[in-house]
């Protein structure tokens, strides 16, 4: 049979040597094309929704394959509070658009070309192809996007899919999902990838690296490509977000300071304090694993606590989900645990800080809080 058959009714490839491959995990990646809220943010090399690129160590071309006649399509806006909004449904303060989502899509479906108006904005789609944006008379512009509503695996028949390519997927469809790079079409754990410093990404990161250590010369940077940790981390932000609320889930990226010894450990475990021991802990303010929002601060607490002299060290620029934080004045040193809130063993902090007010330390008792995302190295 010429045809490709599929458990979903999509299939996301990427093109190498001139050949298209199927890339892996298929759902993973059309989950976060689904959501209007992913940020541009990404691991080892992006896939850029945009563009339908994936850049990485060598730039590809990637494509959605999917049965039209199971496509169904959200159109989303971003009202004053940052949150997305699917047309016609109420935003933040209780109001709906009109049109819908539907007949934006209907619209949208039968004269990619035309303009229609919702309540105070315009939507053109010849522009919405470069900018992203609905023109509004009272807010100037407002981002839109459109997205697919996203479709379980089918549990009898599988997908009869044709061999023919399907029309791109409009530009403005998504920003960059969180995605790695792909190596004849599999995914690598652990796996390292290192930046020029022509890069945009090495510039950002030395940015902020050179913000409190620009006395230090930094010799590479690296970035950290490991799926287990990132959905392990994923899990844990989902649930701190049904915990807490999405206002409190205080996603950060921090500092912390090691030996290169110990980076790949790092990079395939994840940071863990209980492997430092007793010695390397004592005379801290609590346990856990120690972070600061300021690199020259992560270096100075590395070397007061160093215990042999003369290793290289390395700076992780590692996503934390900080969460609620309590003081360090809440916390015995010796605890392996954050406090409870309220006196409940049920329900604990998220981490301990060395001020409420303007905290720069950070200690992070659970791994799954953490995602080494970057590693620096400098003299």
């Amino acid at each position: 049979c010429p045809h490709l058959h599929e458990d979903n009714p999509f299939r996301w490839q990427i093109q190498m040597d001139g050949q298209w491959a199927n890339l892996e995990p298929n759902q993973e990646i059309e989950r976060a094309f689904s959501k209007p809220h992913i940020h541009s943010d990404s691991l080892i090399g992006y896939l850029d929704f945009n563009t339908m690129t994936c850049y990485g160590p060598q730039t590809r071309p990637v494509r959605r394959l999917s049965v039209p006649s199971v496509d169904r399509w959200v159109w989303y806006y971003r009202d004053r509070y940052d949150e997305w909004i699917e047309f016609g449904e109420e935003n933040s303060w209780g109001k709906k658009s009109n049109p819908d989502s539907a007949t934006i899509e209907e619209s949208y479906m039968s004269d990619p070309r035309c303009r229609i108006l919702y309540n105070e904005c315009q939507i053109d789609f010849e522009d919405l192809f470069k900018q992203e944006m609905c023109q509004s008379v009272r807010y100037n512009t407002r981002p839109i996007r459109r997205r697919p509503q996203f479709q379980t695996r089918k549990s009898s028949a599988s997908v009869l899919w044709s061999d023919v390519p399907p029309t791109p997927l409009p530009e403005h469809c998504s920003v960059s999902p969180h995605i790695w790079d792909f190596e004849h079409g599999m995914l690598y754990t652990g796996k390292l990838a290192e930046w020029k410093s022509g890069h945009f990404e090495y510039q950002n990161i030395a940015k902020m690296f050179n913000a409190t250590m620009a006395s230090f010369q930094i010799t590479s940077i690296v970035r950290v490509n490991n799926p287990l940790l990132w959905d392990m981390y994923q899990r844990k932000k989902e649930q701190m977000v049904r915990d807490n609320g999405k206002e409190n889930v205080n996603e950060r990226r921090l500092f912390h300071v090691t030996r290169t010894n110990v980076q790949n450990s790092i990079c395939r475990k994840n940071f863990d304090f209980r492997y430092a021991g007793p010695k390397l802990r004592n005379g801290r303010a609590s346990a856990g694993s120690y972070f600061s929002s300021n690199a020259k601060y992560a270096h100075v607490h590395f070397e007061e606590h160093r215990i042999d002299a003369g290793d290289e060290t390395c700076a992780f620029l590692a996503r934390v989900l900080v969460g609620v934080s309590c003081p360090n004045g809440m916390v015995k040193a010796t605890s392996l645990l954050p406090p409870a809130k309220g006196g409940s063993l049920e329900n604990l902090y998220d981490s301990v800080v060395n001020s409420l007010e303007q905290p720069f330390s950070f200690s992070i008792f659970y791994p799954s809080q953490i995602y080494p995302e970057y590693i620096i190295k400098y003299t």
